[in-house]
């Protein structure tokens, strides 16, 4: 919104509790969203939903010898409620996916590139 993230919850009653939340209702066919300073809404902001979980990475694992230079990736999402990572029975952590992926590739080249 207007730039700046949104944070993903995933229950109504963290929704209602924090604003500048969003969350997936309805059997993923609506997104509810607690807007910062909520007396505004929508009104007049720029709302962006984004959908990408990736912008670049290869759909077959393991490809080598590829170079991904110049290029301007934005606006990746990782579509997973806040914690999803946190593995409780162990401790560790998995990070996301990420806008820009190997995917277990080998003798890649990554550079120039703005990523945000």
């Amino acid at each position: 919104m207007d730039g700046a993230i949104l944070v993903e919850v995933d229950s109504e009653r963290e929704l209602r509790r924090v604003d500048g939340t969003w969350m997936v209702s309805d059997g993923g066919r609506a997104i509810r969203v607690h807007f910062p300073d909520e007396g505004e809404g929508p009104r007049g902001r720029l709302v962006e939903v984004s959908c990408r979980m990736r912008c670049f990475a290869p759909h077959e694992r393991g490809l080598g010898y590829i170079v991904v230079r110049g290029f301007v990736m934005e606006h990746a999402t990782n579509q997973f409620p806040s914690g999803f990572y946190n593995d409780p029975a162990t401790g560790k952590c998995f990070p996301q996916a990420g806008a820009l992926g190997c995917r277990g590739g080998h003798h890649w080249i990554i550079e120039d590139n703005i990523i945000r």
